[in-house]
C-alpha cells in the first residue's frame, strides 16, 4: 500500500474519529494519533518521491545516528527545503506545527492526561497545516 495513501486514510480516520467520539472523547486519543502520522507518512513518501531518499535510507539512517525517525525525517524535508530556497518562515512553520502535534501526540499516547476535543481539534488544524504547506510546496 502507498505511503501517500495512508497518509491520506490517516487524516480521514483523525475527522472521523472525533466526529464519532462521545461526549467523553473515547476518539479524541485516537484522533490524534491518526493526525500525527498522516504528517509523519507524507513526508516519508516525499522525501522518497521528490527528494529521492527511498524509504530503506529513511529508516536505517535514523539507527545509524541513534536519533528518532521521526525528527530524522523532519530535519531531511527542513534540509531539502532550504535547498529549494522555500523561506526559513515557512519551514519554521512546518517546524512549529509538527512539534506542536507531535507533543499532542505522546500526551495521547503516552500520558494519563485525558484528552478533551480541543486537543483533538488542535491535532486536526496542525495536521492540516503541515500538510497544506508540504503539498503546496511539493505539487
Amino acid at each position: 500500500m502507498n505511503v501517500k495513501y495512508k497518509s491520506e486514510q490517516n487524516a480521514k480516520a483523525a475527522e472521523l474519529l472525533i466526529r464519532e467520539s462521545t461526549k467523553d472523547g473515547d476518539f479524541y486519543m485516537a484522533a490524534i494519533h491518526c493526525a500525527y502520522y498522516s504528517c509523519v507518512q507524507l513526508i516519508k513518501h516525499v522525501l522518497c518521491n521528490n527528494c529521492e531518499i527511498n524509504y530503506d535510507y529513511q529508516i536505517e539512517q535514523p539507527k545509524k545516528l541513534k536519533k528518532s525517525s521521526h525528527i530524522f525525517l523532519l530535519n531531511t524535508i527542513k534540509k531539502n527545503m532550504r535547498k529549494k530556497s522555500i523561506s526559513a518562515r515557512n519551514i519554521r512553520s512546518i517546524e512549529t506545527s509538527f512539534y506542536e502535534l507531535k507533543r499532542l501526540r505522546i500526551k495521547a499516547d503516552y500520558s494519563d492526561e485525558k484528552i478533551i476535543i480541543d486537543n483533538a481539534e488542535n491535532a486536526i488544524e496542525k495536521s492540516k497545516e503541515i500538510i497544506n504547506e508540504i503539498t503546496e510546496i511539493y505539487n
